[in-house]
C-alpha cells in the first residue's frame, strides 16, 4: 500500500492555498433534525386525534338527526292516536263530526271541538321544534363534514412531513452505512475507495462501484494518499455532483473521540487515517494483525450512536470491514496510534 502522505506538489500547493477561503455548507445536525422528527410527528399524532373526534362529532350528529326524524314521524301520526284515545275514533270516520255528533249538547260539543284543538296545536307545535332541531343539527353536520375535509388534508399533510422527517433523519444518521462497502481495487486505492463509499451514501445509492475508475478520474489521477479535500472536490465538479455533495479536509484535524462524535452528530461523514500504532478493529468482533498499516490506511466514519463509532474499512471484505464498531477506548487508540489523521468531511448540501 502507497505511504498514505508524501510530499505535495507544487500543483497541490497552490490548491490548497485557492481552498482556504472555502466554508462548508455545514449539515443539519441529527440533533436538530432529531427534534424536527419529534415534532412533526407530534403534529401527525394531533390531526389523527383530530380527525377521530371530528369522526365521533360527526357520528353523534347522525345519531341525533335520526332520533329526531323517529320523533318527527311520531309527531305527525300523534294528532290522529290521540283521538282516537279521547274520542274513540273509529278508522274510516272524520273526526270532527264523531266529537259533534258523539256530544250530548252544544257545550260539549264546544269542549271537545276546543280540546281537540289544543292537543292539534301542541303537537305542531312540538313538531315544528323538532323540525327547527333537525335543522340545526344538519347544519352542524355540513359544518363537520367540511372541517372533515379540512382535517384529512392536514392529516395528509402531517403524515408526510413525519414521514420526510424520519428520512432525513436516517439518511444524516447514516444508519445504511454498512451497505455501501467496498473492498478497495488495488493497494493504492483505500483513499479513492472511502471517498467512493462516501458519495454512495450521501447520494442514498450505490452508483459509483468502481473504486479504481474513481481513483483514475479527474481529481485523483492515480492518487488518493493525500489531500482528498482538493481531490473529491475536483472530482465532484466533474461529475457534476458538486451541487449536492461538499467535501473538506479539516485545518484542525481530528484527535480525539469527542472531536470526531462532534462531526457525526453534525451529519458528516469523516474519511480519516491512522498507521501502524493503532488497532484496527473487525466488523467480526477480531482485530487486524498488529503492524497492518505501517504506511497508514483511510477509512470512512459514517455513524455515531450508543458510544460506537461505526466505519467502512476496504482493506478487507464486506464480513470484516462493513460496519465496523469501535467503543469510545478503541477509538481513542485508534486516534492515538498516529499524530495526524489528515481528517476529510463530507456532506449533503
Amino acid at each position: 500500500m502507497r505511504r498514505v502522505w508524501r510530499y505535495i506538489t507544487a500543483f497541490a500547493i497552490s490548491l490548497i492555498a485557492s481552498a482556504v477561503v472555502v466554508a462548508p455548507a455545514w449539515a443539519v445536525s441529527v440533533e436538530q433534525l432529531g427534534a424536527n422528527y419529534q415534532v412533526a410527528v407530534q403534529a401527525y399524532e394531533a390531526a389523527v386525534v383530530e380527525r377521530a373526534q371530528n369522526a365521533d362529532e360527526i357520528a353523534g350528529i347522525e345519531e341525533n338527526i335520526a332520533r329526531i326524524d323517529e320523533v318527527l314521524e311520531r309527531s305527525r301520526g300523534n294528532l290522529a292516536d290521540t283521538a282516537v284515545a279521547l274520542y274513540k275514533e273509529s278508522r274510516g270516520h272524520d273526526a270532527l263530526i264523531e266529537i259533534v255528533f258523539a256530544s250530548s249538547s252544544f257545550t260539549e260539543a264546544v269542549e271537545r271541538l276546543d280540546l281537540y284543538a289544543k292537543v292539534q296545536k301542541r303537537y305542531a307545535e312540538q313538531a315544528h321544534e323538532f323540525a327547527e332541531q333537525q335543522d340545526r343539527l344538519l347544519v352542524r353536520r355540513a359544518e363537520l363534514e367540511a372541517r372533515k375535509l379540512e382535517i384529512e388534508s392536514r392529516v395528509t399533510e402531517a403524515k408526510q412531513a413525519a414521514d420526510d422527517a424520519e428520512v432525513a433523519l436516517k439518511k444524516a444518521m447514516h444508519t445504511d452505512g454498512e451497505k455501501y462497502h467496498q473492498v478497495q481495487g488495488n493497494n493504492a486505492t483505500c483513499g479513492a475507495t472511502s471517498f467512493t463509499v462516501g458519495v454512495n451514501i450521501l447520494l442514498g445509492e450505490e452508483r459509483f462501484t468502481d473504486n479504481v475508475e474513481v481513483w483514475k478520474g479527474a481529481g485523483f489521477q492515480g492518487d488518493s494518499t493525500a489531500a482528498l479535500g482538493l481531490r473529491g472536490r475536483a472530482w465532484l465538479l466533474a461529475n457534476g455532483l458538486s451541487d449536492q455533495i461538499g467535501i473538506e479536509e479539516l485545518a484542525t484535524d481530528i484527535r480525539t473521540t469527542d472531536a470526531l462524535r462532534e462531526q457525526l452528530e453534525a451529519g458528516n461523514l469523516v474519511i480519516i487515517s491512522s498507521g501502524s500504532g493503532s488497532t484496527w478493529q473487525r466488523a467480526d468482533g477480531t482485530t487486524a494483525a498488529k503492524g497492518s498499516f505501517p504506511d497508514g490506511h483511510w477509512i470512512i466514519f459514517y455513524r455515531y450512536e450508543d458510544g460506537y463509532f461505526f466505519a467502512n474499512d476496504s482493506s478487507v471484505v464486506a464480513a470484516q470491514g462493513a460496519g465496523v464498531a469501535y467503543d469510545e477506548d478503541e477509538m481513542q487508540q485508534w486516534l492515538d496510534g498516529r499524530g495526524n489523521h489528515f481528517a476529510t468531511i463530507m456532506w449533503a448540501k
